[in-house]
């Protein structure tokens, strides 16, 4: 694989010195091509303009959707994808967003290739991950009975996610008690709350050993798979529902959310177990290679620009039939105080993009050349990930076209983003590339902060992971639903001061 980082040593027989112009070029081969100076702080302020006005309305967010390919979870296909994802999900040990993973599998003949990237992990903490995926592949090909197949790979996986497990054990318990406070009429609800706090209380030491650790989560996790499938267990079904509709109780939904996460790494073994079943070939004959993190870039927004909301919407609305919006969305603006958020955003010290995990893989496979789908296990151009697709990655695989496959979005939107890093030995036609794809990419930007800011409803999820209380499968197949998902009119949206040149 490419590096992305490049080391010069030096050897005994080179010169101490150098003529300084050669130190510098030698330096800048090896560090990325910024991306235009005008263009970024375009694109950065359309996607901190579009975080602000969704956090603004959060409260009024539409709510998720759930996906219709999760009833075809018998296809080969729908199974693969939920393996690449759900492995995807056991290499996601911390809560945030630095141990997001992304996977594919390729075919290289002789063995299958096992090919992944965090968002912000450094090299150590990839080689661990590597070690414990060949483990958890080695285990699934080597184990015999189903039962022992599952005890084994779930005591792994629930070690291996020890420290996110416990943020969950900790949650679920504060969940619980916050339910129970509620003062439930039902005294079954009030039972069944009991027993979901005391199991978690049980299994939240972190003194534990790892074996002991795994056996007092079982009984939890037992305890989750009877209140869910139970059609007379109401806590994490009926009355979520409910709550969920009249927004008057909290403590239920995040009750659900935290049981629905436990409740993923049980059915997320069972993916494994059934590509194993399925798919021998992908135990056989494994390698696990990882591609590097990014480094983050410094804060992106000129910040001797004007970057306030009414400066933004003005170049938003230059078109002649967005102008006529003006006013309203500038009052609209200023009720939510967007400038204090804005200048909030862009003078955080952790601002600081990076390149998301899916594609750090896509960058890989395009630079190797193994785009082909012959390049790929079963010819399956699918990129999984522990977490849905983020809204700019969404927006970029959309434009992508090279016919790679990822999880659908949850619609979120992370302003710590950006684009595969580029370096001069790429050529100007790669840079160019990167220059049209952020261009293209800030009109459905711009659009969806003008529909949100006019509707009033962003959309999004309050948590960006799939909770695995209602399905067996994460959703599968999303090429984007082009810019017909976009309320406003695209057309409209002004795109005359996008820049023409990709001189760095």
């Amino acid at each position: 694989m490419d590096d992305t980082i490049v080391e010069v040593k030096r050897s005994r027989s080179m010169p101490k010195k150098e003529p300084s112009n050669k130190k510098t070029s030698m330096r800048n081969s090896h560090l990325p091509s910024p991306i235009g100076k005008d263009l970024r702080h375009r694109f950065y302020t359309a996607v901190v303009f579009l975080k602000a006005v969704t956090h603004a309305y959060a409260k009024n967010r539409q709510p998720a959707s759930q996906d219709p390919t999760w009833q075809s979870d018998n296809c080969f296909e729908v199974k693969y994808q939920n393996f690449l994802n759900r492995l995807s999900q056991f290499c996601d040990v911390k809560l945030g967003g630095d141990s997001v993973t992304a996977f594919t599998v390729l075919d290289m003949q002789d063995r299958v290739q096992y090919r992944f990237a965090c968002n912000r992990m450094n090299n150590s903490r990839l080689e661990r991950i590597s070690k414990f995926v060949s483990d958890l592949l080695a285990t699934l090909k080597n184990t015999t009975t189903p039962r022992q197949q599952l005890e084994r790979v779930l005591t792994k996986v629930l070690t291996h996610c020890r420290t996110r497990i416990h943020s969950y054990l900790t949650a679920l318990t504060k969940a619980c008690r916050a339910c129970i406070e509620t003062r439930p009429a039902d005294r079954r609800t009030l039972e069944q709350l009991n027993a979901l706090r005391t199991a978690a209380s049980e299994a939240d030491f972190k003194r534990l050993d790892e074996d002991t650790f795994a056996q007092r989560c079982r009984p939890l996790l037992d305890l989750i798979h009877t209140y869910t499938s139970d059609a007379n267990a109401t806590i994490l079904t009926e009355r979520m529902t409910h709550s969920s509709m009249t927004q008057s109780s909290s403590c239920w939904s995040e009750l659900r959310h935290h049981a629905g996460r436990l409740r993923s790494y049980d059915l997320g073994v069972e993916a494994l177990l059934v590509a194993a079943e399925t798919f021998p070939a992908l135990f056989d004959n494994h390698e696990v290679v990882f591609v590097r993190s990014s480094a983050p870039d410094e804060n992106p927004v000129d910040k001797n620009k004007d970057i306030k909301a009414e400066r933004i919407l003005r170049t938003m609305t230059q078109n002649q039939d967005m102008a006529l919006y003006y006013n309203s969305l500038v009052q609209d603006a200023r009720s939510l105080n967007l400038d204090d958020v804005i200048q909030e955003m862009v003078s955080d010290e952790t601002f600081q993009p990076i390149v998301h995990a899916e594609l750090l893989v896509l960058q890989s496979l395009e630079r190797e050349g193994l785009v082909h789908p012959s390049n790929f296990f079963n010819a399956w151009r699918y990129i999984g990930s522990s977490k849905p697709t983020c809204r700019l990655c969404h927006y970029y695989f959309q434009r992508q076209n090279g016919g790679f496959h990822v999880r659908p979005t949850h619609g979120n939107i992370y302003i710590n983003w950006k684009p595969p890093d580029l370096f001069k030995k790429d050529g100007e036609t790669a840079l160019k590339a990167r220059h049209d794809m952020l261009n293209s990419m800030v009109i459905p930007i711009r659009a969806e902060a003008l529909r949100t800011l006019a509707e009033k409803v962003p959309r999004g999820k309050q948590h960006d992971s799939t909770t695995g209380m209602t399905s067996r499968a994460f959703g599968v197949l999303d090429r984007g639903a082009g810019l017909a998902d976009v309320d406003v009119d695209v057309d409209a949206v002004v795109d005359d001061d996008m820049e023409t040149s990709f001189e760095d």
